[in-house]
């Protein structure tokens, strides 16, 4: 069950939300979160804006382990007026967020406790080539966190915007990184493996405090056309090469517990052995029939390669690559009722993911809501309509159909 409420102005916003639930079949979660927004103009078109974050969680895992996190965020964005033929934007953000881990046997993070901080910088200058047709994008990201301490991720994007700015055509590429968490540094696992005529075996997998960033640098292209004034085109693609993925490698010979009952345990550390690309696109077609109907149809496809790195000995990795749809397909449909009544009805389809056994599926999802002014706005949403419970992902979770009822309020 979830409740949630929201107060806005126009320079000021407070939104808070508090629940519990089951999120997988006997993993219980329960928590509470509140965002305030302060907006501030400024003269000449700039502006800044502050935002505060907080969020708790608890969650229990019968068998692994119990969690219970607080999370605190505060960002600044700074929007400067464009000065000739720069737009440029700048901002800073600080997060930390503490943990208090229950540990079991077979599961266990060590220290307990840890509070992890996380303070970064970006600024972004939109140059504009050509008058209301070219474009250069400049940015980069500076961030230091308590696990490999800074790291730069720069971007470029080259827009070009002809027939009058009806179409636009796009190119980009960044650098992107995944800085470590606990779960690579801190963990002591025990994960069990079953093999006919052999006592139990469980991998023994430990975290390594050398863990590096994994990174990510990607190349996209795209393209959007309106058609006509009924009918909208967006069309995608895109290329990501990755390295220091991480990998389970091996950190010693098998041994064996003598019990009671005897089981045998299999050492291993982990590590940054592989890398690997993938390669894909995604296309979005907007309709919109009549003066009160919209539909959107929303494609999107996946191929992925992955290898190991020299000196690494783990294979198992390798089948993440079939953690990913290869494709999922899904329709929207938007429709006005009248009387600020709001009708929302969504299909999607997502494909088979071979390595976690998890078949394709499609879920049906509902919203109904009311809007009779413009301060006042009750929904009821149904999910997964069409199916009482299905698996989106590996480890047995379970998405049941659910319904969530909601109150907005805007000052």
């Amino acid at each position: 069950m979830l409740a949630a409420t929201a107060i806005a102005c126009e320079k000021r916003s407070l939104h808070g939300d508090a629940g519990t639930g089951t999120i997988q079949t006997g993993t219980a979660v329960s928590g509470n979160s509140v965002t305030a927004n302060w907006r501030h103009a400024l003269d000449a078109g700039a502006s800044w804006r502050l935002q505060f974050y907080f969020d708790h969680t608890d969650r229990q895992i019968p068998g692994s382990f119990n969690e219970a996190r607080s999370t605190y965020n505060v960002a600044f964005l700074h929007d400067l007026s464009a000065k000739g033929r720069h737009d440029l934007q700048w901002g800073i953000e600080y997060r930390s967020t503490s943990d208090d881990i229950g540990n079991t046997q077979f599961s266990s993070f060590i220290p307990p406790s840890r509070t992890d901080q996380t303070l970064s910088a970006f600024a972004q200058d939109r140059i504009e080539l050509k008058k209301d047709r070219t474009y250069l994008t400049l940015g980069t990201k500076l961030e230091h966190n308590d696990y490999t301490g800074y790291e730069h991720e720069p971007s470029v994007r080259f827009t070009w915007q002809p027939g009058g700015g009806r179409q636009t055509l796009w190119a980009a590429a960044s650098d992107a990184v995944r800085i470590p968490a606990r779960l690579n540094t801190d963990v002591h696992l025990y994960a069990p493996v079953s093999v006919p005529g052999l006592p139990p075996i469980y991998i023994n997998v430990n975290g390594d405090p050398n863990f590096l960033s994994e990174t990510l640098r990607a190349y996209e292209v795209g393209y959007r056309v309106p058609i006509n004034d009924k009918l909208s085109l967006d069309v995608t693609a895109f290329d990501n090469y990755y390295d220091h993925l991480m990998t389970n490698e091996p950190a010693g010979p098998l041994f064996a517990v003598p019990g009671p009952p005897p089981y045998l345990i299999i050492p291993a550390v982990e590590g940054n052995g592989m890398k690997g690309e993938n390669h894909g696109g995604s296309f979005a077609l907007n309709w919109q029939p009549l003066s009160r109907w919209r539909l959107q149809f929303h494609g999107s496809f996946l191929t992925m390669d992955l290898e190991s790195k020299p000196g690494s000995a783990d294979v198992n990795s390798l089948k993440i690559a079939g953690n990913s749809p290869r494709s999922m397909l899904s329709v929207l449909s938007f429709l006005e009722l009248g009387r600020g009544f709001m009708l929302y009805t969504g299909l999607r389809h997502v494909d088979k993911l071979p390595s976690l056994q998890v078949p394709a599926y499609d879920a049906l999802d509902v919203s109904f809501a009311w809007r009779p002014n413009d301060r006042l706005r009750l929904s009821l949403t149904a999910q997964s309509l069409n199916d009482a419970e299905h698996i989106e992902f590996g480890g047995g979770n379970l998405i049941e159909r659910s319904v969530l009822a909601r109150f907005e309020w805007r000052l």
